[in-house]
């Protein structure tokens, strides 16, 4: 592991904790400004911190095989809207619902645990309800 890296823990069945470690690129890549609702994720917003400027609430859709394991992509509403997670296929798994929408100013970030098709896993970080 660098210096830098994020690492996420996560409880398993069984009591025990998996370690994941998505590598640091040093710096935050700003993405697109979105200001459409709702805004399916896009290729180029991979690893990348995307601005959502909207006076309203704006859906975000997670499309199926969108992400790779260990790659993410952030949201930062700077509008009065808050950002919100959605799945496009019922089989994909966002954990950490609790923490899938962001008010004005607060990061959430999407990270991809298991890209397994037809049943991806993804971890909600950041934000507040």
């Amino acid at each position: 592991m660098a210096t830098g890296d994020l690492v996420v823990h996560e409880l398993e069945d069984g009591g025990g904790f998996m370690e994941k470690t998505v590598p640091s690129h040093g710096s935050i890549l700003l993405g697109s400004t979105v200001t459409d609702t709702p805004y399916e994720i896009q290729p180029e917003d991979i690893g990348t911190l995307v601005i959502c400027d909207n006076p309203a609430d704006i859906s975000i859709v997670i499309p199926e095989a969108i992400l790779k394991a260990g790659k993410v992509v952030g949201f930062l509403p700077i509008g009065d809207g808050k950002a919100t997670l959605e799945v496009s296929n019922t089989n994909t798994q966002v954990i950490n619902n609790a923490c899938n929408s962001a008010g004005t100013d607060c990061i959430l970030a999407l990270l991809c645990l298991d890209d397994t098709p037809n049943a991806e896993v993804y971890k909600a970080i950041g934000g507040i309800a």
